[in-house]
């Protein structure tokens, strides 16, 4: 009687080729076969997988490979599809046999979706600014050469400190303020929760959004509520930052809109709403102002009709903050809806009247600064901003 063979579950045959790994991490697909591994950054694996199916399409019927739709990387060699490393430093590469290809592309495009799911927070309605801190441009343009310490550590040390260093308590300012701005009165017998507020740096600016609407809402009254709690929120924080960064001689300009978004676990947000703010900042803000999108006007004026209609304690809460936000919003000289920050900053206390005259003599000096040195662009623009601090709008 000959004894039955037994094999464990998943052990290869010992003249089978080493299993593939792929893994993603760092913005990279990682394929490894024995001791083989090559990289293809992740905003390349579509072309890897195309490139693939191309090749293959190409060495059935015989015809020349397509220099347009065919990434050099990945050649077929007999019954083999070699594919090599994407970054041209290594030498390495891997191969598949032609019956290992579908997994491997179905194993790709699972890896990439694992990836992104682990990336991936939530998908909402956001509302957000950017917020732009003027004057780093030619602070940074001297950063010419690494420091070295014993010639030109100090220099780079103050350098930083007024750019990197301005950012990160602009970024403090932000989070201070936030949970001041939160009214808890009326909300709160609402149980109406706070929504966390997100930021992350772009360039010498600074993103800061607030979910606005998620599916989980039920009533449509909370979700008023829960949207135009953080519209005002928001609002009343860029106002505050506004006043604090012209005391301190820090002008800032920005802009603010909402948008369907999403939210990543490590890079922030992505969307329309952050899209839609850095374009009001960097098109239409010019001098030192925080326009107001469009979408974020639109909304109020729908939403106060559908309030009317509901009528519950939840729409007449909603309506309330309505009320308050569209007095934040006025329109400038050119047309364009900025956030009346002086409105918004209580000018009743005798702290804020001084503080006012601070920025009144710093915006006056910087008038004649850009009058003296001939710079008609930021003339023009400080002027503007001494037009709309004379006549105070409030």
């Amino acid at each position: 009687m000959t004894a039955k063979k037994h094999t464990k579950k998943g052990k290869r045959p010992p003249n089978a080729s080493p299993a593939i790994e792929i893994k993603m991490g760092n913005g990279l697909l990682m394929v490894k076969r024995g001791g083989n591994l090559i990289h293809v950054p992740m905003n390349r694996s579509d072309d890897l997988i195309l490139s693939i199916e191309n090749a293959l399409t190409n060495a059935s019927s015989g015809c020349p490979l397509d220099p347009i739709f065919h990434l050099k990387e990945v050649s077929v060699a007999g019954k083999k599809i070699v594919i090599r490393h994407f970054d041209n430093l290594s030498n390495d590469m891997i191969t598949l046999e032609l019956s290992e290809v579908d997994q491997f592309i179905k194993d790709v495009r699972n890896a990439i979706k694992q990836s992104i799911k682990k990336e991936f927070r939530s998908i909402a309605f956001y509302v957000a600014a950017y917020i732009d801190l003027l004057g780093q441009r030619s602070r940074l343009r001297k950063l010419n050469t690494l420091p070295k310490p014993e010639e030109e550590y100090g220099e780079h040390k103050s350098i930083w400190a007024e750019t990197f260093g301005a950012v990160i308590k602009l970024r403090d300012r932000f989070e201070e303020l936030y949970g001041q701005y939160w009214t808890k009165t009326k909300t709160a017998k609402l149980h109406i929760p706070r929504r966390k507020m997100g930021i992350h740096s772009l360039a010498d600016g600074l993103v800061i959004y607030i979910p606005l609407y998620q599916s989980k809402d039920i009533s449509t009254g909370i979700n008023l509520v829960t949207i135009f709690e953080g519209i005002q929120s928001m609002l009343r924080l860029c106002a505050s930052v506004m006043y604090l960064q012209l005391m301190d001689k820090k002008p800032v300009r920005g802009g603010i809109d909402l948008g369907i978004s999403l939210e990543m676990h490590k890079t922030g947000i992505y969307g329309r709403a952050p899209f839609e703010a850095y374009e009001l900042e960097s098109r239409k803000a010019g001098y030192p102002r925080i326009v107001v999108g469009e979408n974020i006007v639109n909304l109020l004026d729908s939403s106060l009709r559908d309030c009317e209609i509901i009528n519950d304690d939840y729409a007449r809460t909603a309506k309330g903050l309505i009320e308050l936000c569209s007095k934040m919003i006025i329109k400038d000289h050119d047309g364009c809806l900025i956030l009346d920050w002086m409105k918004v900053v209580d000018l009743s206390k005798s702290p804020m009247v001084i503080g006012m005259q601070r920025i009144s003599d710093f915006v006056a000096s910087e008038l004649d600064r850009f009058k003296s040195a001939g710079d008609d662009k930021h003339t023009f623009r400080y002027s503007l901003l001494m037009d709309y601090i004379t006549q105070g709008h409030v």
